[in-house]
């Protein structure tokens, strides 16, 4: 018989109730389903006791009706370590799939809609044609060996970050949701999987955008646990966490404190950037799935440029300085050009 976690958040009582039903139409059949709840916690660390149950199971199967950073942790955990992963969302629920669809991370995936325990039921009778697992890991960047999760508004927490960064001279790569809308699940996965370090900010929640991006931190948080990558966390004040990763969060104040904390941590990001990764790309991909076509920020792949670059006929132009070159930085719309003679 295959065993199934099934995450969802405590607080939500119309899943809860769907879940109890899926539970009990599920008695006898092959896929056996254990709620969160039936954990014995008594003298176990929670977060630890659910990494072990996502470990034991075959499959996790977490609703995402009401986005919720514990579960988004759960699920990247569980993609990290390899089991796979169904995405379930009540559209009895007002919005809720609207919801989903503006967080980003699971767009090309899919997930199981329902309205009632039936519905589920039956969705799950078919878990192994529906659920979603890993594909493929990129292998460790050496040449950008952090990455770092940017916030939409640029605040002043988050420049501390970045220019501690740039004063520890560690290349890195970064989503940024001004650039790139939408971070998707599989673009998490091959971000993590190619790092030897990840900076993951946790916002307030009086930040603009900062729902969306803890939603995208805990997933993260869960896919660098799940491949023994130990992130910093970092979270501007003492606010509070969610249980899953309480711990592994460091708390920063004040912009000595955050260059202390990301500075220490780039070092120990080279150090492990020396480290043979025992990860590597699989096999069964297909030609398709061996593609690599790069990071959508020419800025982060300024070590494999030469591999991309064309050159044109208004390459040479410029190289024969025939033409004038505009310069200035991306989307301004003052720009100044100068004119080589």
């Amino acid at each position: 018989m295959k065993t199934a976690f099934f995450a969802y958040p405590g607080e939500t009582p119309i899943v809860g109730e769907a879940v109890k039903g899926v539970i009990e139409l599920t008695d006898g059949d092959s896929l056996s389903i254990k709620p969160w709840e039936k954990m014995k916690i008594v003298g176990l660390k929670l977060d630890d006791l659910i990494r072990d149950e996502i470990r034991e199971a075959n499959l996790l199967i977490a609703d995402v009706t009401y986005p919720n950073f514990n579960v988004y942790y759960e699920m990247g955990f569980a993609a990290a370590v390899g089991r796979p992963v169904i995405p379930t969302v009540n559209i009895a629920v007002e919005k809720a799939a609207k919801r989903l669809s503006e967080n980003g991370l699971f767009d090309t995936l899919g997930w199981a809609s329902y309205a009632n325990a039936e519905e589920l039921h039956d969705k799950l009778k078919e878990w192994q044609s529906i659920a979603w697992s890993t594909k493929f890991y990129r292998p460790k960047d050496h040449s950008q060996p952090l990455f770092v999760l940017d916030c939409l508004k640029k605040t002043d927490f988050r420049n501390h970050i970045i220019a501690a960064i740039d004063n520890s001279h560690v290349r890195y790569r970064a989503f940024d949701p001004s650039e790139v809308p939408r971070l998707t699940a599989a673009q998490a996965v091959e971000s993590i999987s190619a790092s030897a370090g990840a900076i993951i900010p946790i916002l307030s929640d009086d930040i603009v955008d900062a729902n969306r991006h803890n939603l995208r931190a805990a997933f993260l948080l869960g896919l660098a646990h799940g491949f023994d990558l130990e992130p910093l966390a970092l979270q501007y004040g003492n606010g509070p966490a969610p249980a899953d990763y309480r711990d592994f969060i460091t708390n920063s104040t004040f912009r000595k404190e955050t260059f202390n904390h990301v500075e220490a941590y780039c070092a120990q990001t080279l150090i492990r950037n020396q480290e043979v990764s025992a990860r590597s790309r699989r096999d069964d991909l297909g030609l398709l799935g061996q593609i690599d076509l790069g990071s959508p920020v020419a800025e982060y792949e300024t070590q494999q440029l030469k591999d991309y670059f064309i050159r044109t006929a208004e390459f040479a132009r410029a190289i024969r300085a025939e033409g004038g070159v505009v310069i200035g930085r991306k989307g301004r719309e003052s720009l100044r050009s100068t004119f080589r003679s």
